[in-house]
Parts: structure tokens; sequence; C-alpha cells
């Protein structure tokens, strides 16, 4: 018996080579079909990755409070406050319980290293800040908290500012000065961009909070609050917390006097365009392996059809039904398989190579791409054997007859 088999393998070995244009052909639309549903996956995990990217470097899981300036004498006299007080603060800390902070004073001041001097914003920040935004230093080290209780005179360059004041000099040890008082760079933050709020945050000075508020100005108040909700999740539950401790200490509606300001609404547009995005790269991947999928059956189907003398021949000698099904389902599946495995291995270059050129991001999951090609091959397996099926059931006499 197994001797009967492996000849049947050899014969149809043999007539895949002999029969090149319709292997070809099916290990072809075998190819097509398998790498474009790997690169649609590929494409589609990498603008996810970058998304979420995006989504930290923009502080999208951060909650914001910031005061609202008084419209009038009036609104000011009904409760709404001109900045965000102390006290607000630690109300805030101590009912939000392990929720991660920092408060932050803004100003303008111009800041000088030798000849070189320019305006700009100096940032009163605590050391929380830097982890709550997933924002490393590119040379030297972040401040601490000892820095800040002891009002050390540090600072932390953005890149636009360690460009423009040192130029290719390395600023960590130097001294600058900030509006006539010197501190001492610490460190150099990694190139960022444009932060939540659209303002360029390479070209601001980063300074311990209590540093700003002691010895660059006399305020007593915060220009804003940065809590962390750790996850999307978490954004709105944060938010109205926030706002009901706010409201519950002013006895107002904290609108006329507090912004809380999250991300939610703009993570929910990115996420729709992905989604929408998501879906069109899968509708285009599914169509082209659909009509792999038909080209392989077609193929195999009219083979089995042209050869209908060559199956009754078969069949006169001896073969049996199962005989003249295994062979065709052999040489449709053989090149099916090679082509799912050539699929699988040109899909990732091809990807990284469109990547490359239309500067998108790619994310190679090895699991799924075999998972794929297996499942693509037992697919196309079936429908070599459904193309099988019509050679095996043709008599010795109607093929004869059809000759």
């Amino acid at each position: 018996m197994s001797r009967r088999y492996a000849q049947l393998a050899r014969i149809a070995a043999r007539n895949v080579v002999r029969f090149r244009l319709q292997s070809g052909l099916i290990l072809f639309a075998a190819a097509i079909g398998v790498s474009g549903v790997i690169a649609a996956s590929e494409f589609t995990l990498g603008a996810r990755a970058k998304v979420d990217a995006q989504f930290v470097r923009l502080g999208a899981e951060l909650v914001v409070v910031t005061p609202k300036p008084p419209i009038t004498g009036l609104s000011r006299l009904q409760g709404a406050p001109a900045q965000i007080t102390q006290a607000d603060y630690a109300a805030l800390e101590r009912q939000l319980g392990n929720v991660r902070s920092s408060a932050s004073a803004v100003l303008s001041l111009r800041i000088a290293a030798g000849a070189l001097s320019k305006k700009t914003q100096v940032m009163g920040v605590e050391p929380a800040f830097f982890a709550m935004r997933h924002w490393p230093v590119g040379e030297g080290r972040l401040f601490v908290a000892d820095d800040d209780r002891r009002l050390h005179r540090v600072a932390l360059l953005g890149s636009t500012v360690a460009a423009a004041l040192f130029g290719t000099q390395d600023p960590v040890g130097e001294l600058i000065t900030i509006d006539r008082v010197p501190f001492m760079v610490i460190g150099v933050l990694s190139t960022r961009g444009q932060g939540i709020d659209a303002v360029d945050e390479d070209d601001q000075v980063y300074v311990p909070l209590r540093s700003a508020m002691r010895r660059l100005s006399d305020t007593r108040g915060y220009a804003s609050l940065t809590f962390d909700a750790g996850r999307i999740a978490r954004i709105q539950p944060l938010s109205r917390r926030i706002t009901t401790i706010l409201t519950a200490r002013h006895r107002s509606d904290p609108a006329a006097g507090f912004r809380v300001q999250d991300r939610e609404s703009t993570i929910a547009a990115q996420l729709a365009t992905f989604a929408r995005l998501t879906a069109l790269s899968r509708g285009v991947a599914l169509a082209v392996y659909a009509m792999a999928t038909l080209g392989i059956f077609a193929i195999s189907w009219l083979a089995v059809g042209a050869r209908t003398v060559h199956i009754g021949t078969m069949r006169a000698l001896g073969a049996r039904p199962g005989d003249v099904l295994l062979g065709f389902f052999l040489e449709g599946a053989l090149p099916s398989f090679a082509g799912c495995m050539v699929g699988w291995a040109v899909s990732t270059p091809a990807s990284a190579l469109v990547a490359s050129l239309a500067q998108l991001r790619v994310t190679f999951v090895p699991s799924f791409a075999s998972a794929v090609s297996l499942i693509s091959s037992l697919i196309f397996a079936a429908l070599s054997t459904a193309a099988a099926a019509r050679g095996a059931s043709v008599s010795p006499t109607e093929a004869m007859r059809s000759a």
C-alpha cells in the first residue's frame, strides 16, 4: 500500500514539473494571496504602534488642570480663582491617593550663555513630570526630588535651546543665566517636538518647581497641574473626580474657574481614523486573497477538465478513483504550499522596502505569518481536493468517448 502511494506521489511530482504553466500559476496565486494578508497585517500593526507612540508622546493618558482668568471683577467675587493655589494642589493629592502628579509654573524669561541669549519659556516642574511624559534625557541627568526640595539652581535644556546657546558643544556642566540668575545645566532632553498643548517643548528650559517659584519669581500659585491616569480607560473617571474636588472646594461651577482637560476626544478621533484605515487595509488584503483562492480553484478545475483523456486512460489501466483524487490533490497542493512559503518569505522584505520609501512603519509577527501560511496551505489544498473530486468522478467510458 505504501509503495502504491509513493508511486502516485512520484507521478504527481513529475506532473508538477511537466505542467509548468499550471504549477507556476498556482504558486504565483498562493504567493500573492499570502503575502498580501501578511503585508496588510504588518502595516496595520505598525500603524497602531505609531499611533500608540504618538499617544505616549502627547501625554494622552494625562489630565491637565489649568485656571481660567476671570473675565470681570464679578467673576472673582463669585469664586473663580485667578490661579491654582498650593492648597488646591494639596487637597487633590490627598484625595486622589496614589495618582502620579506634577505642578508647574510657567515664566517667560531671557536666558543667556556667554555672549548668546534668547527669550523663551522657563518651566518649573516637579521630577515626576518627565516620567509622566515618558521623556528621557539625551545627555546628562534629570533633576530629582532633592534638587526641588533644596531649591537647587539646576536646569534641563530642550534640544532647540541647547543648539541655540551652545551649538555642537556639550552644555552639560556649563553655567547659564536665567533672568540674570546663574543655573547649572545638568542635562539636555531628547528631541520631542510639539507637546499636548501644541507648544514646541524642545524650545523650553526646565528647572525645579520650587526654584522657579522662589528664585525666579515670587508667585505662590501654579500655572497648571498634571495628573497621570495610567490608562486611557481611567481618564474620564479621574477627570470627574478632579472636577468634584475642585467644585467642593470653591463651591462654584469649576468651568467658571478651572479647565480640567484631557485628550480622550483626540484619542477617540485618532482611533476611529485608525479603525477605518484598518478596515480598508484588511478589505484590500481579503480581496487579493479571495482572488488568489478563486484563481487556484479555477486553475485546478480547468486542469482536470483538460486532462479527461489522461484520466480515462489511468482508470482503464486500473487506477481507482482514490488514486486519481490523490494525484490531482498533490499536483495542486505541492505548488500551493510552495507559493505560501514564497509569500511568507517575500512579504517582510517587500513590506520593509515599501515602508522605507513611504516613510511608514511595519511590525513583523512571525507567529501570525506562519499561521497564515499554514492555514492558507490547508485552504488551497482543500480547493485542489474539490477540483480533484471532479477528475475522480470521471468514468473510463466517458473519458474515452470525449476523446
